[in-house]
């Protein structure tokens, strides 16, 4: 691992600022991590551990003080261990990561100390403002820091060693990764602006639940009897209604309404391989304390997987994981496995992921479309007979490994896509789009649609591949597809992140202007020269002696009226000529295609 110049490009010289980063703790998307080498522990401070919503009889007892490099001390309020994920996608680390739970006033969420920064290989360089580390496939990456969090974070620390009174201001807006979202400071108009909602750090990933579209939809029963959770639209003519009903019934075998409804792939077809290197050591982990109520959840869900035939006893396992109980913002219980120790021995799969920009832009221009779901996608994969032992797992009621894939292995999304490629190999491009478990078929004609559906079911029965009833919508004008809306007209923008938009209230704080900036983000692509309009909240953030003023409360009133009546991209016709408009002012470049 090595730095460069190349490191340096963004960096603001020169500079005595700490390296803060973002990662993901538990299933949450959490800024301001200090990266600390000189620690020799992992925090997680209460006010950011209260935001994840975990529950305090998660903690482990400790009874040993952290002392500060000051010679002060305080005793952690418990230990606890949670998934870390560092960087995204094909560049992730994930990790099953010890925190000690601190509660002291701080301007920081999370300490990233040693024992994380060794886990990961991690070379952290403060003048780059970046750190190196090993990904879950084996090859090095870099996690950049926010300069500007790190300034304001460490200016907010001198005014707290000062004694004077200052909430810790906020990294980032609600969307990642936004240079225009974390600039500058904004001096509070009151005191009375600290009883604003403050952004929250720590982000809840998105699920996927039901297929949203704008189009009605209708329950229908496959068996003339309830009905079963599968939903067509209503804006079809009845002689199409009719046909797609019959066909839904002739084809209710690919649907699974329960786990028992799975068979699996057919080994012949795939199986997931670990292809563990040669010379590895097998790493068995011992047996992790945990409290009654999670040893009688841990049992629960090791028994829906049995009665699942997901998992199997294991008596002379090669590797052995623990397993990890983590809140869902539902209150409910996920386990996770901690795979680290078998991913680090794996090389990585390189089969590609399609491009959600290409598929989104594929889907425009079609009458008809249906979105599909598969029912525990990835529970369907067989894995292969000679690594099943190599996904065992330890509980206090024993010791069992997976028969199918699960989540949480390296390169399991790569070996579903190259499933999906497989199934779906003489449709893809012509009438059906599929990303991993989410696929979409779309028909340019409405009397095409049935056909297109007929060519798709048979595929999915052939291979036995079963879909999630409550995740399907056949029959429909527009739906939400990888996070955009797509109808025959063209590409929506997210109405869920519209109206988000448009609901925020006035600013009052600077927190307030950095959610602001972190919707616009989010719209960037249809909101027409999104900079210019812009430019007064970034106005506010980068001078500090500056109020919410009239030029600001005019933008932001500008700016909803635009967010009302945002336009709808078309994909370009081949071989039509397009024209590219250019609009300069002193502060901004905006260009549009067309």
């Amino acid at each position: 691992m090595t730095f460069s110049a190349e490191d340096c490009r963004g960096v603001t010289y020169d500079h005595e600022d700490p390296l803060v980063v973002s990662v993901d703790i538990a299933n949450h998307t959490v800024h301001r991590v200090l990266v600390d080498g000189g620690s020799s522990a992992n925090i997680l401070f209460r006010c950011a551990f209260d935001k994840l919503k975990i529950h305090p009889q998660q903690l482990t007892k400790v009874n040993f003080p952290v002392i500060g490099f000051n010679g002060s001390s305080v005793v952690p309020e418990g230990k606890i261990t949670l998934p870390v994920t560092i960087g995204r996608r094909q560049s992730a680390r994930n990790n099953l990561t010890d925190f000690l739970v601190i509660n002291v006033p701080t301007v920081y969420n999370v300490i990233m100390g040693r024992p994380l920064i060794h886990r990961i290989q991690g070379i952290a360089s403060t003048y780059h403002q970046t750190i190196q580390y090993v990904s879950d496939s084996g090859i090095p990456e870099k996690l950049r820091g926010n300069q500007e969090s790190a300034r304001r974070c460490n200016y907010n620390a001198v005014k707290t060693r000062n004694h004077r009174e200052n909430d810790p201001e906020e990294d980032s807006s609600e969307e990642r990764s936004d240079p225009s979202t974390t600039q500058g400071r904004i001096k509070r108009k009151s005191d009375d602006s600290r009883k604003s909602t403050p952004m929250a750090d720590i982000e809840g990933r998105p699920d996927n639940g039901e297929p949203q579209t704008d189009t009605d939809m209708k329950d229908v029963s496959l068996d003339g009897g309830e009905p079963s959770g599968i939903r067509i639209g209503t804006d079809l003519g009845s002689d199409l209604k009719i046909m797609i009903i019959d066909l839904l019934r002739e084809h209710k075998d690919i649907f699974a309404f329960s786990a028992e409804d799975m068979p699996g792939i057919d080994p012949k077809t795939v199986t997931h391989k670990l292809n563990v290197l040669e010379g590895s050591k097998p790493i068995k982990q011992r047996l992790r304390n945990y409290s009654a109520e999670k040893i009688k959840t841990v049992s629960e869900e090791v028994q829906k997987l049995k009665d699942a035939g997901f998992i199997e006893p294991c008596k002379y396992p090669e590797w052995l994981a623990n397993v990890v109980m983590v809140k869902k913002p539902n209150g409910s219980w996920r386990m996770c496995v901690d795979f680290t120790n078998i991913n680090q021995a794996c090389p990585k799969d390189c089969y590609p992921l399609p491009r959600i920009d290409q598929l989104v832009d594929s889907t425009v221009g079609h009458a008809l479309l249906s979105f599909m779901d598969a029912f525990s996608g990835y529970h369907q994969i067989f894995m292969d007979s000679h690594d099943r032992t190599k996904t065992a797992f330890i509980t206090s009621g024993g010791v069992y490994n997976y028969v199918m894939m699960p989540f949480g292995l390296k390169n399991a999304g790569a070996t579903y896509q190259r499933l999906v490629d497989h199934v779906f190999a003489d449709q893809k491009g012509r009438n059906v789009e599929v990303y991993v478990d989410d696929s979409i078929v779309k028909s340019k004609k409405d009397t095409d649609h049935v056909a297109d559906l007929r060519e798709t079911f048979e595929n999915l029965r052939k291979y036995k591949m079963k879909l999630n009833p409550k995740k399907c919508v056949f029959g429909v004008r527009s739906g939400k597809f990888l996070g955009f809306m797509v109808s025959q007209r063209g590409i929506d923008a997210n109405p869920d992140k519209v109206k988000a938009a448009i609901d925020l209230p006035e600013p009052e704080t600077k927190r307030d202007i950095q959610r602001l900036a972190g919707r616009m983000a989010a719209l960037s692509r249809f909101i027409s020269k999104a900079s210019d309009k812009g430019i007064p909240f970034f106005k506010a953030l980068k001078n500090k002696d500056m109020v919410w003023g009239a030029e600001q409360k005019e933008a932001f009133s500008r700016l909803k009226t635009h967010l009302a009546s945002l336009p709808t991209l078309a994909r370009p016709v081949e071989g039509e000529t397009l024209y590219l408009y250019v609009a300069v002012i002193p502060a901004t470049v905006s260009a549009v295609l067309l």
